[in-house]
């Protein structure tokens, strides 16, 4: 299975259902992940810390403790498809506005979480689109 490694707590509020589009300055290459295809989440070792004080004021908000999980896979999705976020963009609410970069010349892939892992499944991660073998990792 394709899987991509992000920053917390971005990959948290995917799993958690929060945020439904990843922002991107790239997509997908052609033959790389296909639409349909099931896309894994990664939490890489990073928490990004400071958070901008809007994505901070989001997660201080919610209404019990969004989990950090680092070095696991938390989720996965089902790759819906990929379009550039300003034609996505005044289509989501303020909360998924809150999660991701909108800006000009960007690509929202949009995401349908089908299972979580609520301890996530410990992983080592990688830059890009990479493999994931769910089974092997599961029978660890």
């Amino acid at each position: 299975m394709k899987a991509i490694t992000l920053y917390q707590p971005w990959a948290s509020l995917i799993a958690a259902g929060i945020k439904r589009y990843e922002t991107r300055h790239w997509p997908p290459r052609s033959g790389q992940l296909t639409e349909g295809e099931e896309l894994a989440i990664h939490a890489g070792m990073r928490i990004v810390k400071p958070l901008p004080p809007y994505l901070e004021e989001l997660i201080a908000n919610l209404p019990e403790t969004l989990p950090l999980p680092t070095g696991a896979v938390l989720c996965v999705c089902r790759f819906e498809g990929t379009a550039f976020t300003y034609d996505v963009r005044d289509q989501v609410g303020d909360t998924e506005r809150a999660c991701g970069d909108w800006s000009f010349g960007r690509f929202a892939w949009e995401l349908t979480v089908l299972r979580v892992f609520p301890h996530g499944i410990p992983t080592r991660g990688h830059q890009g689109i990479w493999n994931w073998d769910e089974m092997r990792e599961t029978r660890l």
